[in-house]
């Protein structure tokens, strides 16, 4: 773990990042090199498309892990000027979600999700290419869960660009349904999670400490680990302002 020396403090999403795909790459199964990188998908259905653009990644990552914490992202560009819309998918190991901000009720997990899927405009220096108009325009840009992962990885995103940490409080059930935030023709028939262990961070940007919650499988009792320590915990003590990254499950 030389990219993690003892002497400096690390972020937990950083570490699991390198962590499973360093276990993902020494078990992965693919060749290493896609046969059909220069297919166009844009003229498929978008079913098609989306089983094409999957069978590509797998061509190049297919592991356990990837069985295990990958999905795929449905996202929509659609151009302001002219209408024309392109969608493409992607895969992710985990989703990073803006904390949502309201002056006068708690924030809840949803609104974070719902800031996250909402259409956000790509305007400026962001502004892609428009197939229909041949030039730079300004797009509206939206996702949605195509493919749902076994193992759910939301990172809550207090961390900012410029140098801040955010300590709200947000919300989260033990049980998530993602219905809403699934695409049309979503492949999973579970949008169903139960969530299973909670990474904390209490501190600051420059200094802190990192705990976790972790659900037992079978009797359901969660347990507070702190370095060496591990105690029952009460499920009322879970949600905190010091939630960093949630694991779900399918069920």
């Amino acid at each position: 773990m030389k990219n993690f020396p003892l002497s400096r403090q690390q972020d937990a999403q950083e570490f699991l990042i390198y962590f499973r795909m360093g276990l993902h790459e020494e078990v992965n199964r693919a060749a290493g090199k896609s046969r059909h990188s220069s297919r166009d998908l844009s003229k498929l259905s978008e079913v098609e498309a989306a089983s094409g653009a999957w069978n590509r990644y797998l061509e190049i990552d297919n592991s356990r892990l990837v069985d295990t914490f990958v999905g795929q992202l449905r996202s929509n560009l659609e151009c302001t000027t002219c209408g024309h819309s392109s969608v493409t998918f992607d895969p992710f190991w985990d989703l990073s979600l803006p904390i949502a901000k309201h002056q006068m009720k708690p924030v809840t997990l949803q609104n974070c999700l719902q800031l996250y899927t909402d259409k956000e405009t790509l305007d400026g220096d962001e502004k892609p290419n428009c197939e229909q108009c041949n030039r730079r325009q300004k797009h509206s840009k939206s996702l949605r869960i195509y493919k749902f992962p076994k193992i759910l990885v939301l990172h809550l995103k207090r961390f900012t660009p410029d140098g801040r940490k955010l300590d709200s409080m947000i919300d989260f059930p033990e049980k998530l349904d993602l219905k809403e935030y699934a695409a049309e023709n979503a492949k999973e028939s579970s949008t169903s999670y139960q969530l299973y262990a909670v990474s904390n961070h209490s501190g600051t940007v420059s200094f802190g400490h990192y705990t976790a919650y972790c659900r037992h499988p079978v009797s359901g009792q969660w347990y507070l680990c702190d370095d060496v320590r591990v105690e029952a915990a009460s499920s009322n003590r879970i949600v905190s302002q010091q939630a960093y990254i949630l694991f779900y499950e399918m069920i």
